[in-house]
């Protein structure tokens, strides 16, 4: 499967290259951890929005969001209310990803959060929420946790410590562009693919239960475009650019995969019910060498619906030929 010469540049990194992202790991320690469930994206947005808005937010009867006279300059706003209404963006995605890692053989688990554009000079006030959640507790029972340790995740898989100090957490907060974290991959190599969360893809207002591998690779497309748009300066690729990568991505129909539709369900506090999040998860049999970034990028920004809560995490293991 190869691509011809006039897409071989159509890459992440030409058309959102300079997209700032940021990420930090958080070491966690959870009391009773087995009672939990298994995707606790939702239950961390829960953590960190309440006590951000309850850290940040200078009235005392909290007013709805759309309606307060500061909101353009607030934390809360920005990152978990704030609606776009810039032409032609759909489903508009949210400035950051909570992604839980399970827990180690240590008994640990791991926070991972991306920040993207914008949004990674918040990281200050998501420090700071996560620090005063502890007292607060996680998901529904509150199970109490606490922080053993904080990372910034460096390109090239490296990870830097960070202390709690608020200097120091704002000296983390500077990001790295994306051409830095979609590294070039030799074309000696050979990937499996693994859907680790379940990845929720709508087409024509149903989501899909079988892949349809240039819808997905268009979606991330759009993904990269509206984050870049929204959270940094960049401007929409336009119909032409749109209909070249939906060119370069029609092979990828011929992708194998091992990928199976799992319910999923989480609590929303705000609509007072349970919500259905199921996705496809599983793997793919190999990902192709012209391809390479378009899956670096998947695996360092999510794909689908619920991606900042963690689902749509994708991750590639590499094998020399």
């Amino acid at each position: 499967m190869k691509l011809s010469a006039q897409y071989s540049e159509l890459t992440p990194s030409a058309l959102f290259g300079n997209l700032p992202v940021l990420k930090i790991n958080f070491g966690i320690r959870i009391s009773e951890r087995s009672s939990l469930p298994n995707y606790l994206g939702s239950a961390w947005r829960g953590v960190i929005g309440w006590e951000m808005r309850r850290l940040i937010c200078p009235f005392r009867e909290l007013p709805p969001c759309q309606l307060c006279l500061t909101k353009e300059h607030c934390p809360y706003f920005m990152l978990f209310e704030k609606e776009t209404t810039r032409p032609g963006i759909k489903d508009a995605p949210r400035g950051y990803i909570l992604y839980p890692h399970p827990k180690d053989n240590n008994g640990q688990d791991e926070l991972e959060i991306t920040l993207i554009g914008e949004c990674a000079r918040l990281l200050p006030v998501v420090v700071a929420a996560i620090r005063e959640g502890q007292s607060v507790g996680l998901g529904a029972k509150r199970h109490t946790y606490t922080i053993s340790g904080l990372w910034k995740k460096l390109p090239g898989g490296d990870q830097q410590a960070i202390s709690l100090e608020s200097e120091a957490i704002i000296d983390a907060a500077e990001p790295f562009p994306l051409e830095d974290w979609v590294s070039k991959i030799p074309q000696s190599v050979d990937s499996q693919i693994f859907f680790l969360t379940p990845v929720r893809l709508r087409k024509q207002g149903k989501y899909l239960e079988k892949m349809d591998w240039p819808f997905f690779f268009t979606t991330i497309a759009c993904r990269l475009e509206a984050l870049n748009c929204l959270f940094h300066t960049g401007e929409p690729l336009g119909r032409e650019m749109f209909l070249k990568l939906q060119t370069q991505f029609e092979p990828t129909a011929q992708i194998a995969d091992d990928l199976q539709w799992v319910d999923y369900a989480r609590f929303s506090s705000r609509q007072h019910r349970k919500v259905m999040m199921g996705g496809l998860v599983g793997s793919a049999c190999r990902c192709t060498d012209e391809l390479q970034a378009w899956w670096q990028a998947v695996g360092l920004l999510h794909a689908g619906k619920g991606a900042s809560m963690g689902l749509g995490r994708v991750e590639m293991e590499h094998n020399k030929r």
